[in-house]
């Protein structure tokens, strides 16, 4: 289900209602459309209509994660296999944006399941976890086929969501476990500093970072 809440609102409205599937969701810039992704069907909604409601298309391969480029000019797909893939979710077609999105992926480190594209559309932040031990391992991309590039993560941050600076130079990561924000330079993967930005709370997972329109605040939000 899509909800909306309006500046000073004291409640939600709700927008769509649940097709009660599983599957995988995306919400364009703007909030202009919604996407989701099913096992069987995708469906998309206009939600600057009256009335939104979904319409119904073939089914998509599956994806670990999708997200729209900044522009919401295109969907975005990460599939489990490492491939990037551009998505047209009205044909239920897609074509390789970058293959080995991955790159060469360590012994124990899953699929990706989350990953942030950088403000221009050039380049993902993808993140890649290790159970046993516990490990996350996030990766600059550049989609025009140059080198990738590994953050320097420490083993005790454990990023649950990632985000580029509005000039696509730095990324930062979040975690939830100890409610650390970590702040990179993707040239080269150095990190440029750590800061607590939440009281740790063991219990929580997830979360969201995004930043500010003119880049000078940072909203982190966890589950």
């Amino acid at each position: 289900a899509v909800y909306r809440w309006a500046d000073g609102a004291a409640d939600l409205e709700l927008v769509l209602r649940s097709r009660q599937l599983w599957g995988k969701v995306a919400i364009a810039p703007g909030a202009a459309r919604a996407v989701l992704l099913s096992y069987q069907q995708s469906y998309t909604a206009d939600l600057s209509a009256a009335r939104p409601r979904y319409d119904r298309h073939p089914a998509a391969e599956g994806f670990s994660a999708v997200r729209f480029a900044p522009d919401g000019s295109r969907l975005l797909g990460m599939t489990l296999a490492g491939e990037l893939k551009a998505v047209d979710v009205a044909r239920g077609t897609s074509a390789v944006v970058r293959a080995g999105a991955l790159g060469d992926r360590p012994g124990g480190y899953a699929p990706s399941a989350e990953f942030a594209p950088a403000p221009g559309g050039a380049a993902v932040l993808v993140q890649l976890k290790s159970y046993n031990p516990p490990r996350v391992l996030v990766r600059h991309v550049p989609l025009d086929g140059g080198p990738i590039v590994d953050l320097r993560v420490p083993d005790w941050h454990r990023p649950a969501a990632l985000a580029y600076s509005p000039d696509g130079r730095h990324a930062v990561t979040a975690d939830t476990e100890g409610g650390w924000v970590g702040l990179w330079e993707v040239a080269g993967g150095k990190p440029v500093g750590f800061v607590r930005a939440v009281l740790e709370d063991e219990l929580a997972r997830g979360g969201q970072v995004e930043f500010a329109p003119d880049g000078r605040a940072l909203a982190v939000s966890y589950s």
